[in-house]
Formats: C-alpha cells, sequence, structure tokens
C-alpha cells in the first residue's frame, strides 16, 4: 500500500567502525533496540520505521519537522551505549534529507524520492570526508538552508565527540522531554544534581537551539513561508 504526501523527511545512517567492534553482533542488536526505543519515544513524528539493512545500516521515514530531533536522538542513545564499551571507535553517520516523496510503501526500501536521494547522498558525503570526522549532514531542496546547516551539524559533531557515556545517556533522556532533572536522574539511577552536572557538561543547552533553529526554518519552508536565509 502506498500514501500520497507532499514532503517528508528521512534519516538515513550506518555506523562507524562496526567491524572493528569486539563483538559485531552486539553492534546490530543494539542499533535494532536503540531504533526501536528512538521510533516509540518519537511516535508523533515518525511515518515509517526503521529498517535496519546490511546489519549496521539503517532507515526511517519521519515528518520534515520531526527529522533533526529524532536524528540527534539516535546519536545520543547510541553513543551512550558505544561509549559505555569503551570502544571510543565506534559513532553513528546520518543524513537527514527532506523533500518529495514519489512512492511511500511499508517499508523505507520499498519507497522513492527527492527526500530519500538528499538523505542517502547525506551519507555518501560524509563517507568521504573521512579527515574531518563529520558524522550528520542535512540536505533539503533550500539550498541557503543547506548551507546554513553545515557548520551548524559541525559545531554538533564537535561538542557531541567529546561526550561520555553519561553525557550521552542524560543528553537522550532531556531530549524525549523526561521531564525535570530529578526524573531523569531517577532513569538513570543518579541524584538529580549529578544530573544536571552531565546535562551542563554536555552543552545540551546548545543542541535545543540547534533543534529549535531547525524546527522553525524547516516549518517555514515547508509552509511557504519567506526564510530569512533566502
Amino acid at each position: 500500500m502506498h500514501e500520497s504526501m507532499d514532503c517528508i523527511g528521512v534519516v538515513t545512517g550506518d555506523v562507524v567502525s562496526s567491524t572493528s567492534a569486539r563483538e559485531p553482533g552486539r553492534v546490530q542488536e543494539t542499533l535494532s533496540r536503540v531504533l526501536n526505543e528512538v521510533a516509540l519515544a518519537n511516535r508523533s513524528g515518525m511515518v515509517r520505521d526503521f529498517a535496519v539493512y546490511r546489519g549496521d545500516g539503517f532507515q526511517g521515514v519521519v515528518t520534515p519537522e520531526g527529522a533533526l530531533r529524532v536524528a540527534l536522538h539516535i546519536r545520543m542513545s547510541l553513543l551512550a551505549e558505544f561509549r559505555g564499551w569503551g570502544e571510543k571507535k565506534l559513532d553513528v553517520r546520518m543524513g537527514v534529507g527532506v523533500g518529495r516523496v514519489d512512492a511511500l510503501g511499508e517499508s523505507p526500501g520499498q519507497s522513492r524520492g527527492e527526500a530519500f536521494l538528499l538523505s542517502g547522498r547525506g551519507v555518501d558525503e560524509l563517507s568521504v570526508k573521512v579527515a574531518e570526522k563529520r558524522r550528520l549532514a542535512v540536505r533539503t531542496p533550500w539550498e541557503p538552508f543547506n548551507r546554513a546547516m553545515v557548520p551548524q551539524c559541525a559545531l554538533f559533531d564537535a561538542l557531541a565527540s567529546g561526550w561520555t557515556d553519561r553525557q550521552s545517556r542524560a543528553a537522550g533522556f532531556a531530549l524525549q522531554e523526561c521531564g525535570t532533572e530529578t526524573r531523569i536522574g531517577e532513569l538513570m539511577g543518579i541524584g538529580q544534581s549529578t544530573a544536571h552536572k552531565h546535562l551542563a557538561a554536555s552543552g545540551f543547552w546548545a543542541v535545543e537551539k540547534f533543534i529549535e533553529y531547525y524546527e522553525r526554518s524547516v516549518r517555514e519552508l515547508v509552509s511557504g513561508e519567506e526564510h530569512p536565509h533566502d
């Protein structure tokens, strides 16, 4: 069954250095679990749940406005898992694509359109930029917005690269809007003051600003409103 939609968001990604992990099977198992958890936590923004390909590749269909939040939630959750293993090389790269859809199938692999092409190109670009260690790319039909997102994605990558597993997990819970720092602490088995320290050290306030900018901009662009970078 296919559905017709004007504009969608697509998140495509894969795990970096998964073949070097001591337990490759654990990587695949963790990836599938985290993607399911993220889909459940972002149910209102999901269009098609994530499918896992080739063991460490994945793709999901989301709303245009919610695409970045979902992608960052995946990154935070996987970093929390991978850093906890003590394997610093493990990470995830993702391409966020926003655009038209020609055919939307029951799974991402059965779908096609501009958003899928842009998301895939984003991942391909990250694959050849090894020296820069870029992990996130956003591609849309609006080039001025794309250019504005490049330095913001780079700054997020630089910020996230220094996170510990607990900072990543605290940021992931905060992104789910789990409530107060006290509640985040309860979920992590730590006190409120420690949860506050993890969030402050992660620079989560800057991540919130990044997401707010993306959501506001995409909402305006999709609706045809004037955008400050046009």
